[in-house]
């Protein structure tokens, strides 16, 4: 992006933060629109005044606003279940910082699980059906869990890391790096690729698209539980899209 677009302060969105200490926007007109003026930044809302239609900003300016779009995010509450705070960990009601164990197991109930409470850096469709896969081997008792004792403090070590890997906000408390949590979670149901064997078969092309790739679901499709024939074949056919050496455009090859 600094290479293509240069400073990106002059744009009014350089964050305070490092990378992916929080949700990249991905968009490719947005910086065209505010270089037209048709998208006008402003600082960190600090309040309304009472007419209702004046916000004040937190560099002390303001300006009248016809609409405003709340996007806070949402609370994370299960109100279905009995002492939901205690099953989920959760400190407080207005907190939405849970103590599942991979973010999918309570500490001191086996007969529940859940799917979905993650927000990778990435897409989350994949991530809950890994997170299924591996709640479908503990139900079948195909795969254990570790003890509480064991649990809580992997629970308390990932905790650590995420305060260090992530910005300290609500809306980040169950934001996973998506690579290494998908590995994860692989890695205990059996079916994270084992990239040596597929050199050992002479797999050489399939071994680097799994490294270099994209890191799409089938990969974890390739070998162990839930193994599926066409995996290969979709993890290449995933990676054509990245080939350009034999692309042809009018004129010729690229």
């Amino acid at each position: 992006m600094r290479f293509q677009h240069g400073d990106l302060g002059k744009f009014g969105l350089k964050p305070g933060h490092h990378i992916f200490e929080a949700h990249p926007t991905i968009n490719g007109q947005v910086l065209d629109r505010i270089a037209s003026g048709r998208v006008l930044v402003r600082p960190n809302v600090t309040r309304f005044h009472e007419d209702g239609t004046t916000v004040e900003f937190d560099d002390g300016t303001t300006e009248g606003i016809d609409e405003i779009v709340y996007c806070t995010g949402y609370r994370i509450e299960h109100p279905f279940l009995d002492d939901a705070l205690a099953v989920l960990g959760q400190e407080r009601a207005d907190s939405n910082r849970i103590r599942l164990y991979k973010n999918v197991f309570p500490l001191r109930h086996r007969n529940i699980a859940f799917i979905g409470l993650a927000q990778p850096i990435g897409a989350l469709m994949p991530v809950a059906e890994m997170q299924a896969r591996w709640v479908a081997r503990v139900v079948a008792g195909k795969t254990d869990l570790p003890s509480p004792s064991d649990m809580r403090d992997e629970v308390d070590l990932d905790w650590t890391r995420h305060q260090h890997n992530f910005l300290p906000k609500e809306r980040h408390t169950i934001e996973v790096e998506y690579v290494t949590y998908m590995d994860e979670l692989a890695s205990k149901i059996g079916c994270k690729p084992d990239v040596w064997q597929m050199i050992r078969q002479g797999e050489l092309g399939l071994a680097s698209k799994v490294l270099f790739g994209p890191a799409i679901p089938a990969q974890f499709r390739l070998q162990g539980p839930g193994k599926w024939e066409g995996a290969a074949h979709a993890i290449n056919d995933a990676c054509s899209a990245y080939d350009f050496s034999n692309r042809e455009v009018e004129g010729g090859a690229v």
